[in-house]
């Protein structure tokens, strides 16, 4: 089920929370979509050496980026940006090394939520 989007913004040091989450999402993705265009890469010219390293570097980023997502929801004031915070955390940590594994439909969700709670 589909969580309704807040109608205001994040408040207390929602701001401060959010600047610094919408930076580590930028950084997660980019490390993700790398570390996956090399894993990918490696496979298909039979690196096996290359695809585990890649492999493990890839999930080594995911770690990074939900435990600095985590670490954000436990700063955050206010309760619905915490929320967010926390399910974002959530569906990064369900992600893996495959691009098979984004749920594009819940990872959207969750951003708009969190679009929602923080200001442009």
């Amino acid at each position: 089920t589909k969580a309704p989007l807040p109608t205001a913004k994040a408040g207390g040091n929602g701001p401060q929370v959010c600047t610094r989450a919408q930076a580590a999402s930028e950084k997660g993705t980019t490390a993700y979509i790398d570390q996956l265009s090399v894993l990918l890469q490696a496979q298909g010219t039979g690196d096996q050496a290359g695809a585990k390293a890649a492999q493990d570097k890839l999930n080594k980023d995911l770690d990074t980026w939900s435990a600095e997502l985590r670490r954000l929801a436990g700063t955050a004031e206010d309760v619905q940006l915490k929320t967010a915070l926390g399910a974002l955390a959530a569906e990064v940590e369900r992600m893996e090394a495959t691009i098979d594994s984004v749920d594009d439909g819940r990872l959207s969700d969750v951003q708009d939520r969190l679009d929602a709670l923080c200001p442009v």
